[in-house]
């Protein structure tokens, strides 16, 4: 199972001078789905760019 968002208000990717930008994303395998491993991923994250 895997979920990702993200949400880019930036004029450029690679050299933004304002804008912002926030993410989350979430992978996950179990058993209980089908895996032979557990492995579980979560990660959030923003970022604001005021020049």
């Amino acid at each position: 199972m895997i979920l990702d968002w993200s949400l880019e208000q930036r004029k450029s990717p690679l050299r933004p001078r304002r804008g912002h930008r926030a993410f989350a994303s979430v992978e996950m395998a179990d058993a209980l789905l089908g895996g032979e491993a557990r492995y579980e991923r979560f990660e959030v994250g923003a970022a604001c760019i005021c020049r």
